[in-house]
């Protein structure tokens, strides 16, 4: 059956992502001055917020990885990282997503993909429908970045999991996009950076195509993965190389 839809992950995928303690430190230091600014005062420096920033990110990152589960910005940043801060679910909520939008944006370096621009549009061109799937604990950095990279025109259909509810590898998260764009998993490809989320989850899905290309992360999201029992249909260098693998399956 021939492919007419692609969708593809953010992070890692569209764009290279990048962090490290710098980054990390950064957004520490921001995300102190942005509760002082909402009047909560944590009495720490951002020196000392930032262990117990990543601790209860860390520890968010790996009960939301089992249960496949995106909370909202409010309860993560209220349950997990400020839990100790005897802080309301209110005090938190008015400004979650600001934290989330920090974690996301000043925690970590983004830029597009050089080739990304050239790629969705030999996509268009051939009238492939395209879409997004990213698992993401902000509402808006996606849609952020999206724009900065002049490229949100380009997606009919974005899926959040932080909206959502549920994030990959959950086939209902790649269903669920699928029925809103109104195409089915046979004839849908998925591009992503990770066997763990991309691949499973798409092929769970019952996508036709899995496709991986390599990131900053795929290494440490990979780490536990059988790549003789899950492994992509195809593994590429180059997102450009998605239009000569489309071009040839629907010959």
């Amino acid at each position: 059956m021939r492919i007419d839809t692609v969708l593809f992950d953010m992070g890692g995928t569209i764009e290279n992502v990048f962090y490290d303690i710098k980054t990390r430190s950064e957004a520490a230091k921001q995300m102190v001055k942005c509760l002082e600014e909402g009047s909560i005062d944590i009495k720490l420096s951002p020196e000392d917020f930032l262990p117990i920033m990543l601790k209860g990110m860390a520890e968010y990152k790996e009960w939301s990885e089992k249960t496949f589960i995106e909370s909202h910005p409010t309860e993560i940043w209220h349950k997990w990282v400020l839990k100790d801060f005897d802080l309301s679910v209110d005090q938190v909520g008015k400004i979650s997503e600001q934290l989330a939008f920090l974690w996301e944006t000043v925690g970590m370096e983004r830029d597009i993909r050089k080739e990304a621009v050239q790629t969705l549009e030999e996509l268009k061109k051939r009238g492939y429908k395209l879409g997004v799937i990213s698992n993401t604990p902000s509402h808006t950095q996606v849609y952020y970045s999206l724009n900065k990279y002049k490229i949100r025109d380009f997606f009919e259909y974005v899926s959040l999991s932080s909206i959502e509810g549920m994030r990959k590898p959950d086939p209902r998260i790649f269903k669920k996009a699928l029925e809103e764009m109104k195409s089915s998993p046979e004839k849908a490809v998925y591009i992503g950076d990770t066997i763990t989320k991309d691949v499973i989850g798409s092929k769970a899905a019952g996508f036709a195509i899995a496709i991986q290309i390599r990131s900053f992360s795929t290494d440490r999201n990979d780490a536990n993965i059988d790549k003789n029992v899950h492994k992509p249909d195809y593994l590429i260098e180059n997102l450009i190389e998605i239009v000569d693998i489309l071009d040839k399956e629907n010959r």
